[in-house]
């Protein structure tokens, strides 16, 4: 009896110990991919400018010169009561607006500073989209789109509202940027929109966070994938499964120009051709050779540039 009761405690033990366990596990994928504050052993670390490679080296000096342009800093406050930023960067004669959305941890000098020449030149004034739980904007979540989408219509609302000038309005993405305009464009207002901009996105949080777990070799990344998704649903407000960008191109009717490098090794190509297959309205396809993540403009400036002035040329009027 005594053995039978000490063999129960130990099994009790044991259990308890590996629950507690996996909730630590899940709860550290959870901070380290959702969370505004990520635990400090994976957190990035920008490494000097003598020490970047080329490209980096260009993404850099692009994002300063972007920060120190003149601009006009504009809060909104969200549906959930975050406040949200965004930077305005006026352009002489403009003849669009374009508002932007950047990356997962990420910010909008970062990956948009080599494009800002590039769209002023071709008359877009600028509004840069600080997003969710990055830089000067509130949150605790990333939401990898399911949060970040509603916030984008809300965006092009509160410009509308802000700027009486009527010009076309674009909206451009970048990674998860381009998750956020391709799962908003669904549910777009009729005209509010002439075009979208969809550079490397990927399809839903599901999809982009099982793909990761695969390539780090996790073990049963598509169990542990939907089992997140719980933590998701329950602390940051948004489902993982349920917000994707094919969802969302089934009601669109929005042209899009889609964009993906060849080399991606972060995001699929799979994702945008998914997204591009799905899509029933207007659409272009932009696919750039030896292109890594989300960098298709510094490979290939000349192709990207005439691509995206073709596409405002088609869609403006």
């Amino acid at each position: 009896m005594k053995t039978g009761i000490i063999l129960l405690i130990v099994l009790a033990a044991f259990a308890l110990m590996t629950l507690i366990a996996f909730v630590s596990l899940m709860e550290y994928i959870f901070r380290t991919t959702f969370c505004r504050v990520q635990p400090k052993a994976v957190a990035y670390v920008e490494p000097p400018r003598e020490k970047m490679n080329s490209i980096d080296r260009q993404r850099y000096d692009a994002r300063k010169t972007l920060e120190a342009m003149p601009s006009a800093r504009w809060e909104m406050t969200a549906e959930d009561g975050t406040v949200l930023v965004a930077h305005y960067v006026p352009t002489e004669n403009a003849v669009r607006t374009v508002i932007l959305f950047h990356g997962w941890r990420s910010t909008w000098a970062r990956d948009f500073g080599m494009h800002t020449q590039m769209l002023q030149n071709a008359g877009c004034e600028l509004l840069f989209v600080e997003q969710r739980a990055h830089g000067e904007s509130g949150g605790k979540y990333i939401g990898f789109g399911g949060l970040e989408h509603r916030d984008c219509l809300q965006w092009i609302r509160f410009f509308t509202e802000k700027r009486k000038k009527a010009l076309p309005i674009y909206l451009f993405g970048v990674s998860l940027g381009a998750a956020t305009v391709l799962m908003a464009s669904g549910k777009l207002e009729k005209g509010s929109v002439r075009g979208i901009i969809a550079d490397s996105g990927f399809t839903s949080p599901a999809d982009i966070v099982e793909k990761v777990m695969e390539q780090k070799k996790a073990v049963a990344p598509h169990f542990f994938t939907h089992l997140l998704n719980l933590w998701t649903t329950t602390r940051a407000g948004f489902s993982m499964t349920k917000n994707s960008t094919i969802r969302a191109m089934k009601t669109n009717t929005t042209p899009i120009l889609f964009v993906h490098g060849k080399k991606d090794d972060f995001v699929p190509i799979e994702m945008t051709m998914e997204s591009y297959a799905a899509c029933n309205a207007e659409k272009r396809l932009l696919l750039v050779d030896g292109s890594p993540h989300a960098k298709a403009f510094i490979v290939a400036p000349e192709t990207y540039e005439k691509t995206i002035k073709e596409f405002f040329g088609e869609h403006d009027a």
